[in-house]
């Protein structure tokens, strides 16, 4: 990868962290101090909750797995790295459901009484996850394509 391509993909690995624990941390006063992280059965009441640090730790230690894992995967092959088809759509997917978690959590007193928004949400941060994907595959393509060498072709 050439060394605008690594500062370009650095940068987006620290926005993403940035924004992992900022959001959350930004309305701290405001949130319950467990949240609820998780939604299951018909009824999609909550059923699972995390402390305030855990529901900022937890999403945060992901992102950096998958960064170092893509890092640890373009040092041993660096002609097959895909480095934007991975972390462009995990950072706009985790960082997504941070803002759903936060806002299902926001002026609430306790974490039982989170309320999901409604599908247009997830259909939006699914949406944008896609786009993101598509985004990472066309840059990786692109990175591809200017990394081949090029053949000279003599004129004689």
């Amino acid at each position: 990868m050439n060394g605008g391509r690594v500062r370009g993909l650095a940068g987006w690995a620290v926005g993403v962290l940035v924004v992992l624990v900022a959001v959350p941390t930004v309305v701290r006063g405001r949130l319950p101090d467990r949240m609820a992280t998780h939604w299951g059965g018909p009824s999609g009441e909550p059923d699972g909750a995390m402390s305030f640090a855990g529901s900022v730790a937890f999403p945060a230690a992901i992102w950096v797995v998958l960064v170092l894992a893509v890092a640890v995967f373009a040092l041993f092959a660096a002609a097959r790295v895909r480095a934007a088809t991975a972390l462009l759509p995990g950072g706009v997917a985790l960082a997504g459901a941070q803002a759903v978690i936060v806002r299902a959590n926001l002026d609430r007193e306790d974490w039982r009484q989170a309320d999901l928004p409604d599908a247009r949400v997830a259909v939006a941060v699914c949406a944008a996850v896609a786009l993101a994907a598509l985004a990472g595959v066309l840059l990786d393509r692109r990175a591809r394509g200017s990394a081949e060498p090029r053949v000279r072709r003599s004129g004689r």
